[in-house]
């Protein structure tokens, strides 16, 4: 017990912390003391705990999960930071703090959607219906990220070649980031629809808004959470010229995925399209999957 204006957690290394030797009352009232130096360390004590029992987190991870809206970015990355080594040893425990974790995805700091993604990818790989009344969230997230392919009209005002190199190389990370975690959070959203499809009827609107995306890779993770809701039940969905718009995609992926997804709708309106693609598709793997699909539907 603290001592009358005693700190929490003031004698504890982070570094060396031992599980049996922490008051789990002690970190309680570190994480939610109004001193953001204070909630920091608290969260690198956490840290250092799940390094060595992830379990003796179990009491405090839904503590550790709200410091996610902390006003400090520090004490949240501190957080994020906790959480990702937990994801990476025991993911299930993060379902205390899931809705935490969801909203952190909507950061407007590339670092913390980033972090916020990996954990929920972690999550997803262990417990993939663990997500699926978050779908429309994590939708919504990876539709508001915007990411820049050239960085450099940012840079047009600095005149030091030093200065703007530098400028550039960080918003390029930052870039990197959010085109990871975008991908990630699809590959989630996707997981979600194979893994609980008739319980993303709802969310099919959104789910066809990822087929506009100029990433290959969102787009092709739509299509996997479309086709898994279509072979649940393809009244559903409709196919539309965002769908078809797909099968004339620069990226051989993201046909191949079309192809697919019109086959499970059943769409034999869309046959004469696939015997075009058979004749004419560049790639011989998407010709053949076009072939074998237009005969069927034509069955």
């Amino acid at each position: 017990m603290l001592d009358a204006g005693e700190t929490p957690l003031e004698d504890v290394q982070p570094g060396s912390v031992q599980p049996s030797k922490v008051d789990t009352a002690e970190v309680k009232a570190a994480l939610s003391s109004a001193d953001p130096i204070v909630r920091q360390r608290a969260c690198s004590v956490c840290e250092g705990l799940a390094g060595r029992d992830v379990d003796s987190l179990l009491p405090l991870i839904h503590d550790i999960g709200a410091r996610l809206h902390d006003d400090s970015t520090a004490v949240v990355q501190a957080a994020l930071s906790v959480l990702t080594d937990v994801a990476a040893t025991e993911p299930t425990m993060l379902e205390s703090c899931l809705s935490d974790l969801v909203s952190v995805t909507q950061s407007e700091l590339s670092g913390i959607t980033l972090g916020g993604a990996r954990c929920l990818a972690a999550l997803t790989a262990e417990h993939p219906r663990a997500c699926v009344p978050h779908v429309g969230t994590l939708v919504e997230s990876i539709l508001n990220v915007e990411v820049l392919e050239d960085v450099d009209t940012f840079t047009d005002t600095v005149t030091d070649p030093t200065t703007r190199q530098t400028i550039r190389e960080h918003q390029q990370s930052e870039q990197r980031d959010l085109e990871t975690a975008r991908r990630l959070l699809s590959h989630v959203v996707a997981a979600c629809a194979q893994t609980a499809p008739t319980e993303l009827h709802e969310e099919i609107p959104l789910l066809t808004k990822l087929l506009s995306d100029e990433d290959p890779v969102v787009i092709g993770a739509g299509l996997t959470a479309l086709s898994a809701v279509a072979q649940d039940d393809p009244t559903v969905i409709a196919v539309d010229d965002t769908l078809l718009d797909c099968l004339d995609h620069d990226d051989r992926r993201v046909r191949a995925h079309a192809i697919e997804t019109v086959g499970f709708l059943g769409a034999d309106s869309i046959v004469p399209t696939l015997q075009r693609m058979a004749e004419a598709d560049p790639d011989e793997d998407v010709a053949a999957l076009a072939a074998a699909t237009a005969e069927f539907l034509e069955a």
